[in-house]
Formats: C-alpha cells, structure tokens, sequence
C-alpha cells in the first residue's frame, strides 16, 4: 500500500483537479499522475476541460452516421479523434450496423454489374461499406462473373 494521503494534498486536488487533471501532480512531491487520478475519484472530484464537452449537434451527427459509417464519422467533427468518436458512440448507446443489415442499393447492384467483371472484389474501393465477402457474395446472387482476357472465371 501507498504513502497515505495527508489534508494538504487532498486541498490542492480539490482546488486544482477540476480544471488541470492529473497535472495538478506537479504541485505535489511523490505522486504519479495514476495516484491522483485514483485520489480524485475517491474524493467524488472529476475534470471538467474546458471545450471538451460534446454538443447536441455532435451527438446528434454520431447517432445519424456513426450506425453506417463507424470511426469515418470523426472526420465529420473536426476537433475529435477516431477513440473519442467511438467512445462517445458506446456511451450513447449508439451501436454499429452490421454490414448484412445494410440493404444493398440500386446503385451498388449497378457498380457491381459494371466493375466486378472486370475488377472483381477490389471493387471494393467502389462500395464504401461492404466486405470483400459482402460484394462477392452480392455479385454471385446477381449472377455476375469475374471475367479475365481467356473469358469467364
């Protein structure tokens, strides 16, 4: 067990660990960042970074695209990264689409009727979304064929 915590230190946790985190840990001798993290969360103190807090527009862009476009929805919130998307996504019950769930568009059946003959899976590149698994099998129901200079494949 650790070195006990003495009235001095949980003072300037309290004064200074709401709005600098665990880099309050420069005020104090001898304790890590890890023990005034876990220090913090006893005394019932969390950080509040200013700026960090995520607005009804972003949950609101998270819940519309995260379903169907996953950590690519970062890229819709300039200030967050890929982790801080997916984790705010899990905290709002937001769950990924399985891609079998997707439906298959009229305009994915046209690209795999057009490219897949010749391109065969790499059409992927065409069809955000969906597996190498995903268009061969679509492109099999269709009854589409990959096709080389000697003919069908």
């Amino acid at each position: 067990m650790g070195k006990a915590w003495n009235s001095v230190e949980d003072e300037i946790i309290k004064k200074y660990y709401a709005t600098e985190g665990s880099k309050c840990a420069v005020r104090m001798e001898n304790r890590t960042k890890k023990a005034i993290i876990y220090r913090a969360k006893k005394l019932g103190i969390s950080c509040k970074k200013p700026g960090k807090s995520w607005t009804p527009e972003e949950d609101h862009i998270i819940r519309e695209f995260y379903p169907q476009e996953l950590n690519k929805t970062a890229q819709r919130l300039p200030n967050r990264s890929k982790m801080s998307v997916s984790s705010r996504a899990r905290v709002l019950g937001v769950r990924e689409m399985a891609p079998s769930k997707i439906e298959w568009t009229p305009q994915e059946d046209e690209i795999l009727k057009k490219y897949y003959g010749t391109e065969g899976t790499s059409v992927l590149k065409r069809l955000k979304n969906r597996t190498k698994n995903a268009i061969a099998n679509r492109a099999c129901r269709l009854g589409v064929h990959i096709y080389n200079k000697a003919g069908r494949v």
